[in-house]
């Protein structure tokens, strides 16, 4: 494995994936709620949606993806060179995909698709706010929802979890344990940290 693999740059994987014509990467912290099938058919080689801060950056949580071996041999070759502002993929690719912003609207995936959990607790119940309104309720329904900050929600085993968002990660989890088992597979018990 090469050393760059090793180095918080395994997203660049992706780009060598050439036997498939598009992907659609979704982090392992989020959680799909929606069909996001519709992304395959975007007219792009890359599109993510935009990170809380700052807007015109992204979140590499969802990527729309054209492989090339081009793209992803171009990618290792500046590693060492271009500039990653949190010494990881995000970064790095932020700043190989730099125009991101300014590209076409196909590129530029809407909230909803990559819904961060730190942008409903920004959002949320503000004074003065009237009662059922914010910035994520106006984005219409969420298909991916990314828990990109911690705690976690699995960090939280057997305590109750600690808001709305949290809750909708246990009631796919529960469902999800409970197809298995009526499939008879075995899923691991849950016991309590400490």
């Amino acid at each position: 494995m090469d050393a760059w693999d090793q180095s918080g740059y395994t997203k660049l994987n992706i780009w060598k994936l050439t036997e498939f014509s598009k992907l659609v990467y979704v982090d392992a912290d989020c959680l799909v709620m929606e069909s996001i099938d519709d992304l395959f058919s975007r007219e792009t080689r890359f599109a993510a949606a935009p990170d809380t801060f700052p807007p015109d950056r992204f979140n590499a949580g969802v990527l729309v993806v054209e492989p090339s071996l081009e793209v992803f041999e171009d990618m290792i070759s500046r590693i060492g060179v271009m500039h990653s502002y949190d010494g990881g993929d995000t970064g790095f690719l932020n700043s190989y995909f730099h125009d991101w912003f300014t590209m076409g609207e196909a590129s530029r995936l809407p909230f909803r698709y990559n819904a961060l959990r730190t942008m409903y607790w920004l959002t949320q119940k503000k004074p003065g706010q009237p009662a059922g309104y914010s910035y994520w309720n106006a984005v219409g329904a969420v298909r991916c929802l990314h828990f990109c900050s911690f705690p976690k929600p699995w960090d939280q085993r057997l305590q109750a979890p600690k808001g709305e968002l949290e809750q909708k990660w246990w009631v796919a989890f529960a469902e999800c344990q409970l197809m298995l088992r009526i499939k008879g597979v075995s899923t691991p018990t849950l016991k309590k940290q400490g």
